[in-house]
């Protein structure tokens, strides 16, 4: 409840003091691309930014914790889709062979787990569909202790959001539907 966090519509972000009304920080647009998300860790102390890549930053003092890329397509990959798109395109193709094709996708919305250990970030896989432009999302799990990434999962769902359930043992995804992971193995719960 300290401060709050908006992205303006040239993605900036700007974190005012809830109980001062003083602007603390401004964070300019990155060339990289567009700010997709921002959120707060449950304690307060760190703001996660998605955007082509996930950023962590401790809020006070103000630093870069970490710096997760986005899953990049491989040069096999790239040339299937390449392919693909040449079969593809027609007139009334609405693929766009550059695209996809050589630009990393962007991560999505962003949550801390609640004991601030980990955060997971819903980013697009490293498909074939990846090359052209629909990209299938998953969901992947990092260690804010040891920068790593502890679990993937969801692959190739349609997912929009998500969220730790207050005991940080399951993720809920929304997009299509609703599923409730255990996120340390990567099953569905039923």
């Amino acid at each position: 409840g300290r401060w709050l966090a908006v992205i303006d519509q040239k993605h900036t972000t700007w974190i005012w003091s809830t109980q001062t009304n003083d602007l603390l920080r401004k964070i300019a647009k990155p060339s990289t691309g567009p700010i997709t998300s921002v959120a707060f860790s449950p304690d307060g102390t760190m703001l996660a930014r998605s955007e082509k890549n996930l950023q962590i930053w401790r809020l006070e003092p103000w630093e870069q914790l970490h710096f997760f890329e986005t899953p990049r397509v491989t040069g096999g990959t790239r040339v299937g889709g390449f392919m693909l798109s040449l079969l593809r395109s027609d007139k009334d193709s609405d693929v766009n062979t550059s695209g996809g094709l050589f630009r990393p996708p962007p991560t999505g919305v962003a949550a801390f787990s609640p004991d601030n250990k980990y955060v997971a970030v819903i980013n697009s896989a490293g498909s074939l569909n990846s090359t052209q432009d629909k990209p299938d999302r998953q969901v992947q799990v990092y260690s804010l202790e040891t920068g790593e990434v502890v679990s993937t999962f969801a692959w190739p769902d349609l997912i929009n959001d998500l969220t730790f359930s207050p005991d940080g043992n399951r993720i809920a995804t929304a997009g299509t539907g609703v599923e409730v992971w255990d996120w340390r193995n990567g099953e569905p719960v039923r």
